[in-house]
């Protein structure tokens, strides 16, 4: 009776161990086939922030439907002041804000709280085409403070205070902002890269790929960085993904690298260009 009952416990451990090696099997599969959803959606979560953010609260909620950026084409509106709805881009915030808080109030409630309050401006709207909608019932703070962000940065509101800087941003929005987009904030697709999406130039992307200047001009130089280059899959992911980092070595003089580099160290102390450096730097609003 023993002996049955040694064989019997034998043969329950073995289904056990049978059990927890499929369960392991399983577990490996599924961990497997979810690693390529699962890493990518973190890298993105890690890396987030307001301008990249916002940019998604664009596309969201339509509003490229009439503002048409990042083309900055202009959709007719008949009857209005300006006859187009305006663009993101091209300066136009100067000309409907005279800050930052009232971008929020035409987000929230289709008008700025001075337009709403001006007879004469109300008048002008009346017969217009298209009207600005109000969010503030569908779209809520964080997501109305992100969109801010976004437009700030694609309008340039502020800019470096030093001409270097100037230069830097000119530079920038000629040869990078179409893919590390506007602000330098990233998140444009980028597949089969390591995060998914072209990475921005502040944050902990930028922060995991450039160590020092040294480094990041090796990157605008080069297109690669040799430290970078050695890590593990480093080589693997550079192979399939489908945007490379161009090398400039031959196309940018010292003096525009040194520009560049000026305004990426800007870009991280102002968040993507969303804030002032400092009390008393330049803004470009309406009242300026």
């Amino acid at each position: 009776m023993a002996r049955c009952d040694t064989i019997a416990e034998h043969g329950e451990a073995a289904d056990v161990k049978r059990s927890l090696l499929r369960t392991a099997v399983v577990a490996a599969v599924a961990a497997a086939v979810a690693a390529p959803f699962a890493i990518p959606a973190a890298m993105r979560a890690r890396a987030d922030n307001s301008v990249w953010h916002g940019l998604r609260e664009a596309q969201e909620h339509g509003c490229y439907n009439c503002h048409s950026a990042p083309n900055n084409r202009e959709l007719l509106n008949p009857g209005s002041p300006a006859e187009t709805v305006p663009s993101f881009a091209g300066g136009n915030l100067m000309m409907y804000v005279d800050r930052p808080a009232e971008i929020e109030e035409w987000i929230r409630d289709g008008v700025s709280k001075a337009r709403r309050n001006d007879p004469k401006h109300q008048e002008a709207v009346k017969t217009q085409t298209i009207h600005m909608p109000a969010f503030g019932g569908t779209v809520d703070d964080d997501d109305i403070e992100a969109l801010r962000d976004y437009l700030l940065a694609v309008d340039d509101y502020y800019s470096p205070a030093d001409d270097v800087g100037k230069r830097g941003e000119e530079v920038a929005r000629q040869q990078c902002m179409s893919c590390h987009n506007v602000g330098g904030a990233g998140g444009l697709p980028n597949p089969g890269s390591p995060f998914g999406y072209v990475p921005a130039f502040f944050g902990p992307d930028f922060h995991d790929l450039v160590k020092n200047e040294a480094e990041l001009r090796e990157w605008i130089k080069t297109g690669t960085s040799r430290r970078v280059g050695k890590l593990p899959l480093a080589q693997w992911f550079w192979k399939r993904q489908k945007i490379a980092m161009p090398a400039f070595a031959e196309r940018l003089p010292e003096a525009d690298l040194a520009a560049l580099v000026a305004y990426i160290d800007w870009l991280g102390k102002t968040g993507g260009g969303t804030r002032e450096l400092a009390a008393g730097a330049p803004q470009k609003g309406a009242s300026s």
